[in-house]
């Protein structure tokens, strides 16, 4: 009987694609069996068909269709620098390609054009490596018009935290006015003080005068004139002739100074430049209504305490309108806080109210479509959402979002489950709802997840999510569950609908209030027992240790709060004004 190793050898030569590659480069170079000409500004390149379809999706549609290109013997490329398509048809035979901070800008783009994504991928992680002062206002346009989100973020980010250099760049004086007005817009813009941007935007200006003049208007609605110190908007900024020769921009002085002589005027000053920017405030934590509770007795809380950590006491914001509201819920988004529903005399509410900030006073705002108490809330891209609840009759399923700058609710999508007392956070643009109860006192079991860009609803089951009258906050990349009579905390991973089970609060608490400040989260106040009293103690979690400590105390025993964080303004701190 023959041997299987006298009739059958499988050779396999590990190198052959790499020759045939090889020889094929070769005869490019000889200029010798290639099939099309490639002409790029005055150059000529002799290639084969096969070999550019294969490393390029955009000679595939060209060569295999029913294109003009298909049967061409030359094909003239627009748009492409000669000395880039080298580059690309060294890659596209030998599999290399340098990259260097003089190439790398055209080399991307050209990648792009022609989908060759191992060379686009590459360029994209050279320009992170490289990414400084000097180049990120570059690397953000290329990144936004190129729809790359990543490096988009980690360039935008660099500009914001380093903007008292970039504003220095020969970049940033060549910036389309659209460019300068996006960047400083944004709060999230770290700078010494407003007077450098003010500076930032004559020095544009002046720049190109001739044809940027006429564009100071707008741009000096971006300066938070009322943050300017008083010495230099009337000695420096009101005495510029650009300004002064402008009507527009002695309008804003003039409101930005009777902003800060009076703070009745405030609200006529334009929005953007009633509020600091975050580089200029510090994050205080607030407590918001809730009832006070001693062995004594109760009463509703109308004060709204914050700490503050310059002076590292409490002190007082103005008090919440409503005497008997309870049971009802606090977000904050960023800069203000809003108050929705509860309960005043045992009948549920549909009132809204907003704490202002940069007036220090509370304002009615339009009221919910719907009662409701026992509700969860949470922000995100600055709407505030109102989820399921309990209107005195039955759980709700209703969902309601409220646009601040419309001053307007509107009904969304509800619930696949109505649920009352649920745990609510939002992250990565969705809200996810944790447990609560339904049908009376029946503990949900289920993670409820919103999308709001399809106004629809997807459920997950899982046996670890057992929370009812607790809290869901986001820190970094995970949302973290807490309370409701319990020591133990869960976190949820929403990449792989993971939840673990991290260290355990110090004291189980039912009904307190949580936040995030500085990095870590903050439960502050609750009960342990429903009959007993409301505690003042508040826990502090670090999650790079993964342990709960003890911190400052509450200025009353408090529990059925809400806690929030919100942006303060560093002067008013310092000066007390609050």
């Amino acid at each position: 009987m023959p041997s299987p190793t006298t009739d059958r050898l499988d050779f396999h030569q590990p190198f052959q694609a790499a020759d045939i590659l090889k020889a094929l480069n070769d005869m490019r170079g000889f200029k010798v069996l290639t099939d099309v000409i490639l002409m790029v500004e005055e150059e000529e390149f002799h290639c084969h068909r096969a070999v550019l379809a294969a490393s390029s999706p955009y000679f595939t549609a060209m060569f295999a269709g029913n294109l003009r290109e298909s049967r061409a013997e030359q094909i003239k490329m627009e748009g492409i620098p000669a000395d880039t398509m080298q580059l690309h048809l060294d890659y596209a035979y030998t599999g290399r390609v340098t990259i260097t901070r003089d190439n790398v800008f055209q080399l991307f783009e050209t990648s792009d054009l022609l989908q060759v994504l191992p060379v686009k991928d590459a360029c994209l992680t050279f320009l992170e490596r490289i990414l400084d002062v000097s180049n990120c206002i570059e690397i953000r346009k290329l990144a936004e018009i190129h729809s790359c989100d990543s490096l988009f973020r980690k360039a935008r980010d660099l500009a914001r935290s380093r903007f008292s250099k970039v504003i220095k760049t020969e970049e940033f004086l060549q910036l389309p006015k659209q460019y300068i007005v996006d960047y400083l817009s944004d709060d999230e813009l770290n700078t010494e003080n407003e007077e450098e941007i003010y500076k930032a935007i004559i020095r544009w200006i002046k720049f190109d005068r001739e044809s940027r003049s006429q564009d100071l208007d707008q741009l000096i609605e971006l300066v938070r004139l009322p943050f300017v110190t008083p010495e230099y908007l009337i000695s420096k900024i009101a005495l510029d002739p650009l300004v002064y020769n402008s009507d527009g921009c002695v309008q804003q002085i003039y409101e930005a100074r009777a902003f800060q002589i009076s703070g009745t005027y405030r609200r006529a000053v334009k929005t953007r430049q009633r509020r600091p920017r975050k580089c200029n405030c510090v994050e205080v934590m607030v407590a918001v209504c809730g009832e006070k509770k001693t062995f004594k007795g109760s009463s509703k809380a109308r004060e709204v305490p914050y700490y503050d950590p310059v002076h590292q006491r409490w002190r007082a914001l103005g008090p919440v309108p409503s005497k008997d509201l309870q049971v009802s819920s606090a977000v904050s988004t960023g800069y203000d806080i809003y108050i929705t529903g509860g309960l005043i005399n045992d009948k549920a509410r549909k009132d809204a109210m907003c704490y202002v900030s940069y007036l220090n006073v509370w304002k009615p705002i339009a009221s919910m479509l719907h009662p409701r108490y026992h509700h969860g809330a949470a922000v995100l891209d600055g709407k505030v959402y109102v989820i399921g609840g309990y209107d005195g009759q039955r759980c709700l399923e209703d969902v309601e979002r409220y646009d601040p700058d419309k001053d307007k609710w509107e009904r969304l999508a509800p619930l696949v489950h109505a649920v009352k007392c649920p745990a609510v956070a939002a992250y990565d643009r969705r809200i996810y709802v944790f447990g609560g109860f339904y049908d009376g006192y029946n503990i949900s079991r289920q993670l409820q997840c919103y999308d709001p860009h399809t106004n629809s609803w997807s459920v997950v089951e899982s046996n670890m999510i057992d929370y009812t009258c607790a809290h869901a906050v986001r820190l970094d990349n995970r949302i973290y569950l807490l309370g409701g009579s319990s020591k133990t905390v869960k976190a949820y991973d929403p990449s792989d609908d993971s939840i673990v089970r991290v260290a355990d609060l110090n004291i189980k608490r039912d009904n307190c209030g949580i936040s995030v400040v500085g990095g870590k989260i903050y439960v502050s106040g609750g009960v342990t027992e429903s009959n007993g009293p409301a505690l003042d103690c508040i826990e502090c979690y670090d999650p790079k240790k993964d342990e709960w400590t003890f911190g400052h105390k509450l200025p009353c025993q408090l529990y059925r709060h809400g806690f929030v964080t919100v942006q303060m303004y560093k002067e008013d701190i310092h000066a007390g004004q609050n």
